[in-house]
């Protein structure tokens, strides 16, 4: 199936054609809204890495302006005497005015030379962030492939689940008629004909509870997918997976998940928020620099040019406490996800000894189950033989094939497990991406998008 159908198929939500699981991974990896919502998450906190930044870049404004003006005075001397007194209500007092336009424009600029080492550490701060965003966005990434990898094998299991209970009841339809057919003769017993009746009745109901659970799974499947399950192929077993010890596992997991990856990064952005505070109580130091030219229509002053550039310090004497309260509160988140980080670790290390566990308990299960499935086939045809000797009862051919269908169901189960405790395996050890599975699908690194935006700001930079 091409690429543009399939991912065409999951957001329309159309009926899909036979998907491996791969194609159908491909597909959530691509368009799926919770996958896609982390990614703009994580977008978002590439971005305050930029806006950190720009604390090192200067501040240059450009102002310009222009109008008229108009002004009036009354003069109270003419020709250095007076022209009207108190008493000299007739004079006439000469009066002043004049217009004139006005147009200036100007440039600032204002460098920061030093602020108590907040930039730097709202730089790091940041950085932190994104990268913790980042190892949360591939756990997000892991977790949800995981999901999907399970109802899609459950929806398999449910699908194989429904055609052995209909096989089942196909041989104890026959097996029923058969002995309605020796009671109408009279040579078959009233014990045997009830039996198989209950037994009829048995797995016609097993069938109406296999075909319930899988109308409800293949639901389960389109809320993931986006589209009805049609001939689902059986995904073949892990091929890389690595073997090894638990110690060999334990040692790769516990510093390299990603989540603990994402709580080592949390608490080195909420250190770098303390020493962004700590930075308040520190001089700053700035240079500013303008210029200015203005032209008027004045006679008196027609054009005036200003050039400036002055350094600049402001040093906070009596700060309220207020940064010292705040950095004693950054200190104590910092110590909180510190603690957080060693949490995070203990849970994982449980996680990878239960998918451990869980993986060789699975492996000796589907072991278990085929012998079982053997057996009963054997024991199956070996009943059926003695039952038309007459040696046998129809209810140990009914008990037979019982065994048979709860050892077929109990293999499909095993398998099922054990392909997923493989991937459970993987997940733990952060290799349940798209990218450590070889999914054909396009790499959505949020990394790929912060480097596309520092490549623009760098071009675009003067």
């Amino acid at each position: 199936m091409s690429q543009f159908f399939l991912i065409l198929t999951c957001l329309l939500g159309t009926p899909a054609l036979a998907v491996s699981l791969d194609e159908a991974l491909a597909c959530v990896y691509e368009s799926h809204p919770r996958l896609l919502a982390e990614r703009s998450k994580v977008k978002g906190l590439s971005e305050k890495v930029f806006e950190a930044r720009a604390g090192w870049h200067p501040n240059i404004r450009a102002k310009a302006d222009m109008g008229r003006q108009s002004s009036s005075s009354e003069s109270l001397f003419s020709g250095g005497s007076p022209t009207a007194t108190q008493g000299n209500a007739g004079a006439q007092t000469p009066t002043l005015s004049q217009s004139y336009s006005s147009r200036s424009v100007g440039i600032e600029v204002v460098q920061p030379l030093f602020r108590g080492g907040r930039t730097a550490a709202a730089n790091r701060r940041a950085e932190n962030e994104a990268m913790a965003g980042r190892q949360r966005l591939v756990d997000a990434e892991q977790n949800l492939l995981l999901e999907a990898t399970r109802v899609y094998r459950d929806t398999l299991l449910a699908e194989t689940t429904k055609k052995l209970r209909q096989q089942n009841v196909e041989r104890i339809s026959k097996q029923f008629e058969l002995e309605q057919e020796r009671s109408k003769v009279g040579v078959g017993r009233r014990t045997d004909l009830e039996q198989a009746k209950a037994r009829f009745a048995r797995a016609e109901a097993d069938l109406a509870l296999a075909t319930g659970d899988l109308i409800k799974q293949q639901e389960r499947y389109r809320e993931y997918f986006g589209a009805v399950p049609m001939d689902l192929k059986a995904p073949q077993f892990e091929k890389e997976f690595e073997k090894g010890t638990l110690d060999e596992l334990l040692t790769k997991v516990m510093t390299s998940h990603p989540l603990y990856v994402a709580a080592k990064h949390d608490e080195a952005a909420k250190q770098c928020k303390v020493n962004e505070i700590r930075g308040e109580l520190y001089p700053e130091i700035q240079v500013r620099g303008s210029a200015s030219t203005a032209h008027n229509s004045s006679p008196f002053v027609p054009k005036s040019d200003n050039v400036g550039i002055m350094l600049e310090a402001s040093i906070p004497l009596f700060p309220t406490g207020s940064a010292h309260a705040r950095s004693r509160h950054a200190r104590e988140e910092a110590r909180e996800k510190a603690l957080l980080s060693e949490d995070v670790q203990r849970t994982i290390r449980t996680r990878a000894v239960s998918a451990w566990q869980n993986f060789q308990t699975s492996l000796s299960l589907v072991k278990a189950r085929r012998a079982q499935v053997e057996a009963s086939l054997i024991a199956r045809e070996a009943v059926t033989k003695e039952v038309e000797v007459g040696t046998r009862r129809a209810i140990d051919k009914l008990d037979a094939e019982q065994d048979l269908l709860d050892a077929e169901e109990g293999l499909e189960r095993a398998n099922r497990d054990h392909f997923m405790a493989a991937r459970e395996l993987l997940e733990v050890q952060g290799r349940h991406t798209a990218r450590a599975l070889n999914l054909k699908v396009k790499d959505l690194d949020p990394q790929v998008y912060y480097g596309k935006v520092t490549r623009e700001i760098k071009a675009n930079r003067p």
